[in-house]
């Protein structure tokens, strides 16, 4: 951190719990830093962890959400106050995100389902393999295998994994 001055980083939840454990090994040393923001990807920060890391670092920490087939980025939260919501994964941040049932039908706000989602950087998919294209894609939607919900305002919330047969 003293030799770089990084204005972010970003990790997974589990490496945020491992420099949660250091720091807490650590008490000497001062977080006083360069940092902006905390960004978490890949799946949702829990929000004790998400204020532990707050504390930690004195910023803003924001989720973000994506998979290597989406180039990886789906959805994140802003760094301003309004951008953000509280477990959330936050809003598109470039391909179109929606909501689908097991039948292929797109559901309202707050209904939950399977994300899924479409755009410029998803693939289009997958080199030789019929089948697991058959099974990916819907319409022209990429179905992510997370299930989760839009708000009204259209922040994602991801509630688990859907089982695929």
């Amino acid at each position: 951190m003293d030799a770089y001055a990084p204005t972010w980083y970003t990790a997974a939840p589990a490496i945020h719990l491992m420099i949660l454990d250091q720091a807490e090994k650590h008490p000497e040393i001062d977080y006083r830093n360069s940092l902006r923001f905390v960004r978490s990807a890949s799946s949702g920060m829990p929000p004790q962890l998400k204020s532990r890391i707050e504390e930690l670092f004195k910023v803003p920490q924001i989720e973000a959400y994506g998979m290597t087939e989406t180039a990886p980025q789906i959805a994140s939260n802003r760094i301003e106050e309004n951008g953000r919501r509280a477990g959330s994964v936050g809003r598109a941040a470039g391909p179109d995100i929606a909501i689908m049932d097991d039948a292929g039908r797109m559901l309202s706000p707050l209904s939950k389902g399977e994300v899924v989602v479409r755009g410029a950087n998803v693939t289009q998919g997958y080199l030789d393999d019929p089948s697991a294209n058959e099974a990916a894609f819907h319409d022209g939607w990429f179905r992510t295998g997370d299930e989760g919900y839009l708000d009204p305002d259209g922040f994602l919330f991801i509630t688990g994994r859907i089982k695929k047969s």
